[in-house]
C-alpha cells in the first residue's frame, strides 16, 4: 500500500495525570498520600507493598467522598461503596526515598515496600516499580527525590512488555569441561541487549556425573573483559554428582561492575585456581544472568 501524500487532522489530548476511581479492598484501611497498588486478581486497590499480582497505580488523593480521614473499605461489591480516587502519571516533588544519595540516582527505578515507604531497592520477590527518579537536589546531603510515579495504563504497558527483570540462559557446560585447570571461557562473548544490570550470575545443574569423585572450580562473570565483583563462585563436584544435584541453583550476587551497555560481550571464566574435576563423564549444566533493566543505551 502507498503512503498518502494528503495532510491528515489529528486530535491529540495531552495527559499529563491520570485520575481513575477505584473499588477498595474490603477492610482495607487507606490514607491520603498513600502508596497504592491493584490487585490483577480482584480489581480492587489496596495499600502498595511488594506481594504477588500487584500493580503500582499511583497514589491514594482522597476518598470519592472527599474526606481527608483514613478511609476503609467495605461492601466493595456493589456500586454503593464510593471507591477512592488514585493519581498517578506525573511528578510527585520532595519524596524521602532510601537509598537516594547522588545525581546518579536520576533515572533509577523506585519500589514502594509499604504506602508511605519508598526505596531504590529492589525486593527480590514481587516486585513492580512505582516510578523513577527524575530530579535529586542537594545531590549528597539527603535522600529526597522528584519521583515520576506510573499511572495504572504506563504499569499495565510495563508489565505487558516484559517488566523490569529478566533472566537469560546465556550457555552450557558439561562436567569434562570443568575438568581444565587453566584461565579458559566457558561463555564466551554472550552478547548483551539494551542497558541493564546483572543482578546475579548462576549454574543451574541439568544432569549428574556420577564419575565425578573429586575438584572444584572458581568461576568469574566479566563484561568486556572487566571482571565483575561477586562474592567467590565456587562450582564443587558435590554439585554435580548426584541427582539430588539436577534442578539445584548455585549463584552469586554481585556488588559492583555489573552494569553493561548495548553490545557489551559477557564471559564466564574459570580462573586458575580451580583443582579441575576428575574422572567426568556426561554431567552437564547451564549458566543464566538474571538482569534488572535500566534507562539508557
Amino acid at each position: 500500500m502507498a503512503d498518502t501524500t494528503v495532510a491528515q487532522d489529528r486530535s491529540f489530548q495531552r495527559m499529563d495525570i491520570f485520575l481513575q476511581n477505584w473499588k477498595i479492598k474490603n477492610a482495607e484501611v487507606m490514607i491520603p498520600g498513600g502508596w497504592t497498588s491493584l490487585d490483577i486478581d480482584t480489581g480492587l486497590v489496596e495499600n502498595a507493598e511488594d506481594a504477588s499480582g500487584l500493580l503500582p497505580v499511583g497514589y491514594t488523593q482522597n476518598a470519592a467522598l472527599e474526606t481527608s480521614a483514613p478511609f476503609t473499605g467495605t461492601n466493595n461489591a456493589t456500586e454503593a461503596d464510593p471507591g477512592v480516587t488514585v493519581l498517578g502519571g506525573g511528578v510527585v516533588k520532595d519524596l524521602t526515598v532510601t537509598g537516594v544519595s547522588a545525581y546518579s540516582d536520576i533515572g533509577s527505578q523506585v519500589f514502594a515496600t509499604f504506602n508511605n515507604t519508598l526505596t531504590l531497592t529492589r525486593p527480590s520477590d514481587d516486585a513492580a516499580p512505582m516510578g523513577v527518579v527524575v530530579r535529586k537536589s542537594r545531590a549528597t546531603t539527603n535522600t529526597t527525590a522528584d519521583v515520576y510515579v506510573f499511572d495504572f495504563p504506563q504499569s499495565a504497558i510495563l508489565g505487558l512488555a516484559g517488566g523490569t527483570k529478566r533472566r537469560e540462559w546465556i550457555g552450557r557446560v558439561d562436567s569434562v569441561g570443568l575438568e581444565g585447570t587453566a584461565a579458559i571461557n566457558l561463555v564466551t562473548g554472550y552478547q548483551l541487549w539494551g542497558r541493564g544490570k546483572i543482578v546475579a550470575v548462576g549454574f543451574l545443574c541439568e544432569e549428574f556425573d556420577a564419575g565425578i569423585t573429586a575438584g572444584s572450580q572458581t568461576l568469574t562473570a566479566e563484561i568486556g573483559g572487566t571482571n565483575i565483583t561477586h562474592p567467590t563462585w565456587t562450582i564443587a563436584f558435590g554439585d554435580m554428582d548426584l541427582q539430588a544435584d539436577v534442578g539445584v541453583f548455585t549463584q552469586v550476587v554481585p556488588t559492583a561492575a555489573n552494569t553493561f551497555s548495548d553490545g557489551d560481550l559477557l564471559d564466564i571464566e574459570l580462573v586458575a585456581s580451580g583443582t579441575g574435576f576428575t574422572a567426568s563423564q556426561t554431567g552437564s549444566a547451564r549458566f543464566y544472568i538474571d538482569i534488572e533493566n535500566i534507562l539508557g543505551a
